[in-house]
């Protein structure tokens, strides 16, 4: 697996002449990233793989990142290629700002489950099934209220 990321348009040239900006996921500069309007796209070893084609990139594991499109989730591998469709609904969410106080009000942002020992949960209009890294399902739709990332061989 060579070297993958995101780039966010609008702040470099890459190799087709597109602007983009490499994000650096050990910094988490919330207040700059919100600010951003541009689409994502993402790169390989330095070239560009996608076009600028996505709302937003989440959780890179296991050789596969999240995607979102049109309020949409999926999954796309490290060359590109859409593993997992882009139909499913975020996964979890986290608080933008951790310094926020606890009086103040704090936003919330919606992502994707990264994928976790083999398998990712997902959820579609509130039911969740588990799939392995190639797509197919491991535990099927409404089996289960909610399905958690996998740890220590455990779905919790």
């Amino acid at each position: 697996m060579g070297r993958m990321g995101v780039y966010l348009s609008g702040t470099r040239t890459d190799n087709t002449g597109k602007k983009c900006r490499r994000y650096n996921r050990s910094v988490r500069p919330y207040a700059w990233w919100n600010q951003q309007r541009g689409k994502y796209g993402l790169y390989k070893n330095g070239t560009m793989i996608t076009d600028f084609i996505y709302d937003e990139c989440g959780s890179v594991s296991e050789g596969l990142i999240a995607v979102k499109k049109d309020d949409k989730w999926g999954y796309v591998d490290e060359n590109g290629n859409e593993i997992i469709p882009i139909e499913y609904d975020a996964s979890w969410q986290q608080f933008e700002d951790e310094t926020v106080v606890a009086t103040q009000e704090r936003k919330i942002t919606d992502f994707c489950y990264g994928a976790s020992e083999g398998y990712i949960p997902l959820v579609q209009e509130g039911k969740w099934k588990l799939a392995d890294l190639e797509g197919k399902t491991a535990i099927p739709t409404g089996t289960f209220e909610k399905i958690c990332p996998v740890y220590n061989g455990k779905c919790w």
